[in-house]
């Protein structure tokens, strides 16, 4: 079940569970900076996440036990439903999986707007 929630309304238990996620997949845990956050549930426990500040997404992560089941796709699709405007996202260029996350998220319809050494800026445009 794929939910949008504002941070502030989020309990404690989704709080925790998404940080616990978050601190899985990333180096730096940047919770706090959302104003809202898209949550995928299964049997009551998150396995993925999305964090929104504006249109920008963040952290977008799931469980690697729920991975190639499409999860990470219905929820970037949940965030273009949802959201008004132009989304945009960030690609870090030093982690190994960058060619992936940069044809996952093409096949999403993100094109690159701006490159630079560290990242790629993707932005998806209605």
């Amino acid at each position: 079940m794929i939910t949008l929630k504002l941070i502030s309304n989020m309990n404690t238990n989704e709080i925790s569970q998404s940080i616990n996620l978050i601190n899985t997949y990333f180096d730096n845990n940047r919770f706090t900076d959302y104003k809202s956050a898209i949550l995928y549930k299964k049997d009551g426990i998150i396995i993925g996440f999305v964090g929104i500040y504006d249109n920008l997404l963040n952290q977008i992560c799931t469980d690697i036990n729920y991975r190639r089941e499409g999860i990470a796709t219905e929820m970037i699709s949940t965030c273009k439903k949802l959201l008004k405007g132009t989304i945009s996202l960030y690609i870090d260029k030093n982690k190994k999986n960058t060619d992936y996350l940069l044809q996952f998220y093409q096949k999403n319809n993100f094109n690159i707007e701006l490159e630079n050494e560290v990242e790629y800026k993707m932005s998806y445009k209605k």
